[in-house]
């Protein structure tokens, strides 16, 4: 008796409806207010009882079709091949814009208006194939001039997810129509951009500026950037996560779709700045001005530069030219630390250096003792560092405990093992750098930090330029 009722209930499983086929992502500017997204969801259900829908959102600002791109893109990394995206966003339905199903490189399905809404998954993607949506028998009968997102789309969609097999019966090839909205730029001081979003209900506002554009401009947690859009300007801080600003204060910060946003803490950005969705932006970064020590006035520093040469750790020559330059506080106070060394001179060893360079350094000694990771960046690579050491008048070396670039315990500030003589020149040193603002690294007696390096961006200005 048992293992004819196991068999029954097998059988039973067996008959029940599948629930095999693709998901359905839903997205549009209808709002929840009237019975449009229920009208839509029962158009694919009647074509496909067992669809599973799910709604991405219907609150797309009304007719913001970049937004709407932007949206559909970042969804679709997340979702499984096969996967169908129905998008509505069609201030042209009716007229003569083409309805359109298309197939992505990477497996997954559009369907949707062909006015430029599928431009940022295309560009993402890949295309493999489009067809314009001409075959009726795929549609909703009667089809409304002013509804294709129930009559057109949802029926598409589901009869796409259900068999994508009928994908060539839908309607001719169709080369999709591409909108060529303005990109975000960088000049080397400031972004250009766009709100692409104001995310409710906190007010902070998305710009067009993705996360691998900030990592090349070199800006870093800390620094403080102006913000201009609407002829307004205001400063905030870039940081990681909201916390790190204080209550109340402008902040910028990288979203989790990768953009650069603006927010406020336990605020509302959008309402603060008046910003709207559209809007176009600009987002200077601190002044990257570098002074070319040997041009300003410094007190008869001697410029050994010893990556111009290969008297350094890596034993080649790693920059194009000996050259020493500074953000503007630490230069002049590295020439008022020259006045200070006298009758001694400082011999300056090392100044900014290119995030490149970091990078080659780092793979060769991966130490924080001695070498900055480059994921954080260097005080060489923000133009607020100093590596030096004491000369005489003629510029010759006074004694010090080690050479330069000595990765070992010798080189500590702290070192109890150097001769009289050195320990004298090493404090030297170190009182001259003092005097002028500099603070030491422990590690190494040649380094200095110029107070206030947390807030200059990285840089990986080339020597050359």
């Amino acid at each position: 008796m048992k293992k004819a009722f196991l068999s029954a209930l097998l059988a039973a499983f067996a008959a029940a409806p599948s629930a095999a086929g693709a998901d359905i992502v839903f997205l549009s500017d209808f709002g929840l207010t009237d019975d449009s997204v229920a009208l839509c969801k029962a158009a694919m259900l009647n074509v496909f009882p067992q669809a599973r829908i799910t709604d991405m959102t219907h609150n797309v600002e009304p007719f913001n079709i970049r937004l709407a791109s932007f949206l559909l893109a970042g969804q679709a990394a997340m979702w499984p091949r096969g996967t169908v995206f129905a998008a509505v966003v069609d201030p042209g339905v009716g007229t003569a814009r083409k309805a359109i199903a298309l197939e992505t490189e990477t497996g997954q399905f559009f369907v949707g208006p062909d006015n430029g809404i599928f431009t940022l998954p295309v560009l993402r993607f890949g295309l493999r194939r489009a067809v314009a949506l001409e075959n009726g028998e795929f549609f909703r009968q009667p089809v409304s001039a002013t509804f294709h997102g129930r009559d057109v789309f949802s029926p598409v969609a589901a009869r796409l997810a259900m068999d994508d097999s009928v994908f060539a019966r839908l309607g001719p090839p169709v080369k999709p129509a591409m909108s060529s909205w303005k990109q975000a730029s960088f000049d080397g001081r400031e972004f250009s951009g766009s709100a692409v979003h104001a995310e409710a209900p906190y007010g902070n506002i998305w710009t067009d500026i993705g996360e691998e554009s900030v990592a090349r401009s070199g800006l870093v947690a800390g620094s403080t950037v102006a913000v201009t859009s609407r002829g307004r300007s205001l400063e905030a801080v870039f940081v990681r996560a909201f916390g790190d600003a204080g209550e109340g204060a402008p902040l910028a910060y990288i979203n989790s779709r990768g953009l650069l946003a603006l927010a406020v803490n336990r605020g509302d950005f959008a309402r603060l700045s008046g910003m709207k969705t559209g809007d176009e932006i600009t987002i200077r970064l601190p002044d990257p001005a570098l002074i070319d020590m040997e041009k300003a006035p410094h007190g008869g520093i001697v410029f050994d530069i010893r990556y111009a040469g290969p008297d350094n750790f890596t034993g080649k020559t790693v920059y194009p030219a000996a050259k020493c330059y500074l953000r503007k506080p630490a230069a002049d106070a590295l020439a008022k630390a020259a006045a200070l060394a006298a009758p001694n001179r400082l011999c300056v060893l090392d100044c900014y250096r290119p995030l490149s360079v970091q990078r080659k350094f780092w793979a060769l000694v991966p130490d924080e003792r001695f070498v900055a990771d480059p994921a954080k960046g260097s005080r060489h690579n923000r133009g607020m560092a100093v590596d030096a050491a004491l000369c005489d008048g003629s510029g010759k070396w006074l004694e010090l405990p080690t050479k330069f670039d000595d990765f070992s315990e010798r080189a500590a500030r702290d070192w109890s093992g150097a001769s009289p003589a050195a320990a004298t020149n090493r404090k030297a040193l170190e009182d001259a750098m003092r005097g002028a603002g500099f603070s030491g690294l422990p590690s190494e007696w040649w380094h200095f930090d110029y107070p206030g390096w947390q807030s200059m961006p990285v840089m990986d200005i080339p020597f050359s330029e």
